[in-house]
Formats: structure tokens, C-alpha cells, sequence
């Protein structure tokens, strides 16, 4: 499994643009950000950040594992 990962996910462009979206995303003020009062879970946003930054790791480390 690694190594079909480090096929598609392992070059630069990935870790990059990942690095680029998730700055974007942080950069944004809270009141862009959509207000659902019918789709609540709390604590979401720990969730979200948990998925961005594990997904920076990880495509970070399959790059430099190379």
C-alpha cells in the first residue's frame, strides 16, 4: 500500500499544494465561514484540524521518505 501511495502522493506538487490549501484556509476569517444551525456536531472544528494538519504530515513524510 505504501509504496502505491508514494506513486501517486510522493512527489512535490502534492505536499505543496496541500501546505497552499490548508494556509488559505487558516487565513480565513471565521464569518466566511458558512453558519448551519441544522448540521451540528460539536467540537467539528477539532476534526477538521486533526484531518488538515495529519494530512500535512503525511504527505510531507511519504516526500521526504523518498
Amino acid at each position: 500500500m505504501v509504496p502505491f501511495l508514494k506513486k501517486y502522493l510522493g512527489g512535490l506538487y502534492m505536499p505543496i499544494g496541500w501546505s497552499l490549501f490548508m494556509g488559505i484556509l487558516l487565513f480565513l476569517p471565521g464569518s466566511m465561514l458558512p453558519h448551519e444551525s441544522t448540521f451540528v456536531i460539536p467540537q467539528f472544528d477539532k476534526v477538521v484540524h486533526i484531518g488538515m494538519f495529519g494530512g500535512f504530515v503525511f504527505l510531507w513524510s511519504l516526500y521526504l521518505s523518498n
